[in-house]
């Protein structure tokens, strides 16, 4: 009971500790970038706060504050941190898909300003950038939960894509 009770609390503390640092973030944090991108002359920071780039970043900082304590919080209990941890990457890496995809678009934006988005279009080149993107992410959430290096995959992808060209 002891034991079901310390890891109920653990987790409790975590969420808290995970709102706090998500408020923290939104209320303290945000508006002061938002202050300082509205200063500043350049227009591409005013894109990356139309894409919401910054609430994207915004949204790592409780997924980095709760890696962190995990360990602190469930030091007798190494399998919650493995799989808590585990789980916590795997978020990380589908945010930073997401930041990825909002600087690609901004990055598209920021080149339709110029006279040159007329006759040489770059949407095509986004797209696949992005679908590289995504694609990777997947590798490395897989390889990630299958405790399996990403080269084993990508090799396997190889192997399976020669056999079905053979048939």
């Amino acid at each position: 009971l002891a034991m079901v009770l310390a890891k109920v609390s653990g987790f409790l503390l975590i969420i808290i500790l995970a709102l706090i640092t998500a408020k923290l973030t939104k209320r303290v944090v945000l508006p002061r970038v938002s202050k300082l991108v509205a200063k500043t002359r350049s227009t591409w920071d005013d894109t990356l706060e139309v894409y919401g780039f910054f609430n994207q970043v915004a949204r790592l900082c409780p997924v980095i504050v709760v890696y962190l304590v995990t360990p602190v919080i469930f030091e007798r209990d190494s399998n919650t941190v493995f799989y808590l941890q585990k789980a916590l990457v795997v978020y990380a890496m589908i945010l930073a898909v997401f930041i990825a995809d909002t600087l690609l678009n901004t990055f598209h934006d920021i080149y339709n300003t110029y006279a040159v988005s007329r006759k040489v279009p770059i949407k095509s080149f986004i797209q696949v950038a992005k679908l590289i993107c995504y694609f990777i992410c997947g590798i490395f959430i897989i390889s990630l939960l299958f405790n399996k290096t990403p080269v084993y995959l990508v090799s396997g992808l190889g192997a399976m894509t020669a056999v079905i060209m053979l048939i």
